[in-house]
Order: C-alpha cells, then structure tokens, then sequence
C-alpha cells in the first residue's frame, strides 16, 4: 500500500468526489474488460459521426461521402462505410467495403468475447446462407454504433443483447 506524503493536500476535493460517485451513471459504469486501444479507437471514431445522415453507399476512408441510388442526394454514411472508416482511421487497416466481405476479413470471435471496436453482423431469413445485410460497432458497453437506414442517422443502441437486434446477430469479426 502507498501512502501520500501530504494526506491533507486532497482533502479539498474529498465532497466533490463523494458527489460523483454517487452519480447514476458513475455507479452504473463498468470496465469493458479486454478492450483493446485499437478497440477504443474504432470507437472514438465512429462515435464522432454520431448524428450524420445514413446514405445508402456513402462513406469511404476519409469519412461520409454522397452514397448511391437511394443514397445518391446525401452525404454521409451506410452501415459498412461507417465500418470501414472507423477501422481504417483507427488501425490504418483497410477492410472491404460490404459487410459480408468485411466478416470474411476479420478474424471471427464467439458472440459471448464481444469487445469494443468488433464489427457485429447481421442476419436474417430473408438473406441468402453467409449473406450479411447490416454491421455495426461494438461500443464495449453492450451497445453499437452504426448507420441504420435511409432517413435515420449514425447513433448509438444501447444494448444488442435483448430485442430485434439480438435475434439477428449471428457474428463477430475483429480486427
């Protein structure tokens, strides 16, 4: 055990201490064990987009970009582009750029490792076998970040464990 050498010296900051520990969101606060400073990266760097528009093929490695068909008239990013970018900005590492070519890239990791900065696909049974249709960013809390679908916004789930979300994520890819 350490001891100060001035025990007094922070005793000026002894309530306000007492006062943010007692916060909601202090107590609820966990580490995210494992979390990689890449992980954390790729966080911090979708996170920065929170609120730009979904554009159906927008984003490239320098950030949102005008999409394509129903993304043509917009900038910003899809689900993979959003994906793509954050990897590369974080890693340097360029991945391909649809989410089922991005899950091949990665390295696969059971549903039950999840850290933050893994992609998490997407699937259902409209899709072909080993056909990914949406990826998102594990934000190391339980939750992604990701672009959803035209007319809505890159933004944060809070949990992908319970819900829509859960019946549809079937992998995990790291980088």
């Amino acid at each position: 055990m350490q001891r100060s050498g001035f025990p007094d010296a922070y005793a000026q900051w002894e309530r306000l201490a007492t006062r943010l520990l007692g916060l909601p969101a202090v107590e609820a606060a966990t580490c995210a064990a494992g979390t990689s400073a890449a992980g954390s990266a790729i966080v911090a760097a979708a996170m920065k987009w929170i609120g730009t528009p979904y554009s159906w093929g927008g984003g490239d490695l320098d950030g949102p970009t005008l999409g394509i068909e129903s993304g043509a008239n917009t900038v910003g990013f899809d689900c993979s582009g959003l994906a793509r970018y954050a990897i590369h900005q974080a890693t340097g590492r360029v991945i391909p750029r649809v989410a089922t070519d991005q899950a091949a890239a990665l390295t696969p990791v059971p549903l039950d490792q999840i850290r933050a900065g893994d992609l998490l696909f997407f699937h259902n049974s409209a899709d072909p076998p080993g056909v990914y249709h949406h990826v998102g960013i594990a934000d190391g809390q339980g939750g992604m970040i990701h672009a959803p679908r035209t007319g809505a916004f890159v933004e944060i789930v809070p949990s992908v464990r319970d819900g829509y979300w859960m019946t549809e994520l079937i992998g995990v890819g790291r980088v």
